[in-house]
């Protein structure tokens, strides 16, 4: 039995294409370690569930903790209002309660007889320390599958490999241009932003049809906590108030708090959603996501007069990537940019520099059920 390990939403979206190229022939048990959010009901988790696949809501606990768990389910059927003065409740959970201890998650290893132990690189250290001594005691391998790609310049730290047996990157670490290698690295790509399960996420959810196709559409993957985010909220309210395109926008999908009123879950669109109804993308930030931008061919822009990344982002290179140094920049060249067909071949080494075998989809889905065969 493989065990995926679900934390935020980050975690469903990195995890879940593993999870469906395994579901066929592997047995998997899915696992929350959050305590403010269930994933029961998502979509893609319901998707990759079959016979071969088990989920359960939240890791075993001790009497007292159960009782705690029930209460905390009570509290979240508050209304929102109450829920927002609460804040501080939700982040100590998240935070600085441990529900479970080594002793508790060894007996539930051994229950569901699991082979391997898979979690998401910025899931909760509290339980991921849990899981690994005792997956140390019982000799099972724990999986750290990394959180995006890599957009941000850093190298790799000797934290980024604790708490696992393997670390599985989409993307080269390099070190005087040369190919990093370590015995717990497994360059085997990203299930995640392949076609294949591009085409699985167009399935499941829908988008609205484009009834006027001479207005553009802008799509803003945003972040309410980040510095730059007023100067990014100007610029949406600008575009609507002129009427100078149609704009939808995504937060950032690491909201700790429950789904009823987490700022990312109560959008119209998710990320995918967005980048297909939009003709342009738009963020302050270079993030994993905008990959999926760029398979999709859609033109991408980064707003360099709100946070510029220029000496540490992998993006800023590439010449189809657009770096708007003011408002007004963007706004006047909208069309062109909308239109623009420069720069292609940019968009593709873009592709090829930060996803390992990105056109060669059958290979990293070959890989993946090797690796986990072997386990």
């Amino acid at each position: 039995m493989h065990l995926f390990l679900i934390d935020l939403y980050v975690s469903v979206d990195m995890l879940s294409p593993i999870i469906h190229v395994l579901n066929k022939k592997q047995k998997i048990l899915i696992c929350g370690i959050n305590p403010n959010q269930s994933f029961k009901e998502d979509k893609i988790i319901n998707s990759v569930i079959n016979k071969n696949v088990k989920y359960e809501n939240f890791i075993p606990v001790g009497n007292f903790e159960k009782i705690l768990l029930f209460i905390v389910d009570i509290i979240k059927l508050l209304p929102n209002f109450v829920q927002k003065k609460i804040k501080f409740f939700w982040e100590f959970l998240y935070k600085k309660k441990a529900f479970s201890n080594v002793s508790i998650i060894e007996n539930y290893l051994k229950q569901n007889n699991v082979s391997s132990i898979t979690y998401e690189e910025s899931s909760a250290e509290k339980y991921i320390e849990l899981f690994f001594i005792a997956s140390k005691k019982m000799k099972i391998p724990m999986i750290k599958i990394d959180s995006g790609i890599a957009a941000i310049k850093q190298p790799l730290s000797k934290n980024r490999l604790e708490n696992s047996s393997y670390f599985i990157s989409p993307s080269y670490f390099t070190i005087k241009n040369k190919i990093l290698k370590n015995k717990k690295l497994r360059y085997i790509g990203s299930i995640r932003f392949t076609k294949y399960w591009l085409k699985k996420l167009d399935k499941i959810f829908k988008i609205e049809k484009i009834k006027n196709k001479k207005i553009i559409n802008v799509g803003f993957f945003t972040k309410y906590q980040s510095k730059e985010n007023p100067g990014t909220l100007k610029l949406i309210e600008k575009l609507k108030n002129e009427n100078l395109a149609n704009v939808k926008t995504r937060e950032k999908p690491r909201d700790l708090y429950p789904l009823k009123f987490a700022y990312f879950y109560r959008e119209d669109y998710n990320s995918s959603q967005l980048i297909r109804w939009s003709d342009i993308i738009v963020s302050s930030r270079s993030t994993s996501v905008l990959a999926e931008a760029l398979i999709r061919n859609k033109k991408v822009v980064l707003l360099k007069y709100l946070y510029d990344e220029s000496k540490f982002s992998n993006l800023y290179k590439y010449k189809y990537i657009n770096k708007i140094n003011d408002e007004n920049d963007l706004i006047k060249n909208l069309s062109i940019i909308r239109k623009s067909k420069k720069f292609l071949r940019s968009k593709d080494k873009c592709l090829k520099d930060i996803l390992i075998d990105h056109k060669n989809e059958k290979k990293i889905i070959d890989d993946y059920i090797k690796f986990y065969s072997s386990l």
